[in-house]
């Protein structure tokens, strides 16, 4: 599997320029690319474009000048990143020609000599679709998903494998989602992580709206308590899994969803793994500690990021006086939740101790142990998750760039009228983040090797 995602900043003068007229236009983009179990991901942040003056048609075909090539192999080298190599043709369904595959078969092992370790990607783009190959050490193979990230989400490459008579079951929503959106949503795999009273809804949400390819991640088990709260639960369901409740009722909607699940924390390296291969992450936790690693894993990968929050707080006589949530959006080039001040560095810390650690700290007296059970409600986890969903289709369909900040206020007791509140709120990114400084370094944040003592055995 190889997947290729192109930053917004990088596409859209690389777009411009391979339609910029008559004959063949190049264009090498600059990618750092993260290998996983799966195969490879790569993340394309600079576009170099080719001038006409170092393209030339010798019939019949359209060459790039051996210069443009060595400036773009140690713009690479320089940088520690891959080349993608990108040209234009003039087909709806573009593919190599046979010019095309005898120059691949000349430059390929150049590009792999010149830039050990790395693979080599190759782009052919038509009147609205694209084509792509990655060839490494083994050999080469076609891009599963080639895609183009930022104020809107777009898939680049073809739309294959999603079947017209499931996308006309959605007529009701197209003309909000498009027909275009509403085929992105199905082939782009969602990573959910925890299922629980918001997770459950965004899972089953997302099945409802037409997405099919999910990884479900959360280590707990459904109780007699949250039963009330688990769009995916039924009666007797306490003791299951949250992640197999939220398979079941996904697969009840769509049989033909591909459903993944993990009943383990989101930094167990298999469910980082499965993370890394996020088209969209979708944060529903109930702690800042797996909040603050989905944080670093969107930003150092370049995935986007959806992050629920809902909170009750209740005084310590009974009464409620705040309820509500917010959304989020990390985006590359934008403010993450650090930005955002919606990481509590405390509540990290203390949830992010090893299980040694933990009970040394309250042998001292250090810890107290975890905070009690929250207050929880359906239709507020409802209406946050639903809100958030809205956001979704908008960034899909195009209609608008996602805010990437909205804070729903269920009271309003602070407010001129008290009532239910919606309310955009602006962040930018901050220069002095840490966690925005690793942008797009993928696997140099070794996640695992960070959090891999969280598994320790007391």
């Amino acid at each position: 599997m190889a997947k290729l995602r192109i930053l917004q900043k990088a596409w859209d003068p690389a777009w411009a320029h391979l339609n910029s007229g008559p004959g063949e236009h190049f264009v090498f983009f600059l990618a750092r690319h993260y290998p996983t179990p799966e195969g490879y991901v790569l993340v394309a942040d600079e576009a170099l474009l080719v001038g006409s003056g170092d393209v030339t048609f010798a019939d019949p075909e359209w060459v790039v000048s051996a210069a443009a090539l060595t400036s773009a192999i140690n713009r690479a080298l320089g940088s520690g990143r891959c080349l993608i190599e990108a040209h234009n043709h003039g087909a709806e369904r573009p593919r190599f020609s046979f010019w095309d595959r005898a120059g691949l078969a000349e430059v390929v092992p150049y590009i792999h000599e010149s830039i050990p370790g790395c693979p080599y990607g190759a782009l052919v783009t038509g009147a609205s679709e694209i084509y792509g190959e990655l060839f490494d050490a083994h050999g080469g193979l076609a891009f599963d998903l080639i895609s183009a990230v930022g104020q809107q989400l777009r898939i680049l490459s073809a739309d294959a494998g999603v079947p017209k008579s499931e996308t006309a079951d959605f007529d009701r929503q197209l003309r909000w989602l498009t027909t275009t959106g509403q085929r992105d949503l199905a082939r782009l795999r969602f990573v959910v992580g925890g299922t629980g009273g918001t997770g459950a809804h965004a899972a089953l949400g997302l099945a409802y709206l037409g997405a099919r390819r999910f990884v479900l991640m959360d280590p707990d088990c459904a109780d007699r308590t949250s039963l009330h709260r688990l769009s995916t639960a039924r009666a007797g369901d306490a003791g299951k899994s949250k992640v197999a409740l939220a398979a079941a009722a996904i697969q009840a909607v769509a049989p033909s969803a591909e459903v993944h699940i993990l009943q383990s924390r989101v930094e167990d390296p298999a469910a980082l793994a499965e993370a890394k291969m996020a088209d969209v992450l979708v944060g529903c936790f109930d702690n800042d500690g797996a909040r603050a690693i989905w944080n670093e894993l969107a930003v150092g990968y370049q995935i986007p990021l959806l992050d629920f929050g809902v909170g009750i707080h209740v005084d310590a006589d009974g009464a409620v006086r705040e309820a509500g949530g917010r959304i989020a959006w990390v985006l590359p080039e934008g403010p993450c939740l650090r930005c955002m001040r919606q990481i509590d560095r405390r509540e990290v810390r203390d949830v992010l101790r090893s299980k040694t650690d933990r009970i040394m700290h309250q042998a001292l007296g250090y810890v107290t142990g975890h905070r009690a059970p929250e207050a929880s409600v359906y239709a507020l986890n409802a209406a946050v998750v639903n809100l958030g969903l809205t956001e979704l289709t908008l960034w899909l369909s195009g209609v608008r760039a996602p805010e990437p900040f909205i804070e729903y206020d269920a009271l309003g007791f602070t407010r001129p009228r008290a009532g239910q509140w919606l309310t955009p709120v602006s962040y930018t990114r901050n220069p002095r983040c840490i966690v925005c400084a690793t942008a797009g370094v993928g696997d140099k944040l070794r996640l695992e090797a960070r959090y891999g003592h969280l598994h320790d055995v007391a």
